[in-house]
């Protein structure tokens, strides 16, 4: 039963979103998209995890291919996770040869889909704990 009610709420909210590009903003309809594609409402645990591991490569990726000094991706990897993580931050961790503007943009942009994402995977293992 509870798994039927699971896939009732993911489509009582897909349709209560439908009726908001209707009748409300565009902002609080694409707050509702960006939630299904997160996380599926809150139901997913996969889907979070999915985007974690995402967001962490590409940006590690993206930091080793900026960089002008050769650096290892695996070592790269490791600092994009401490700042995923809300460990540390790039300017602790001696990323000198990017601009810091342009690394203190990419910090903020990590640690917000962080916070966003973590948030989405609490919520989904709390779902899942209540059913058992």
């Amino acid at each position: 039963m509870f798994n039927e009610a699971s896939e009732l709420f993911i489509r009582e909210m897909r349709l209560a979103r439908k009726r908001l590009k209707n009748f409300r903003g565009f902002f609080e309809w694409l707050a509702h998209q960006l939630y299904d594609w997160l996380s599926k409402y809150g139901e997913s645990i996969f889907r979070p995890v999915f985007w974690m591991i995402l967001t962490v490569l590409f940006t590690g990726l993206y930091i080793t291919l900026r960089s002008r000094i050769p650096t290892p991706f695996l070592e790269n990897l490791g600092k994009v996770m401490s700042v995923f993580l809300q460990l540390k931050s790039f300017k602790d961790l001696g990323i000198a040869d990017i601009p810091q503007t342009e690394l203190l943009w990419l910090e903020i942009g990590v640690r917000a889909f962080s916070v966003v994402l973590l948030g989405n995977l609490f919520i989904a293992l709390k779902r899942r704990l209540e059913r058992k």
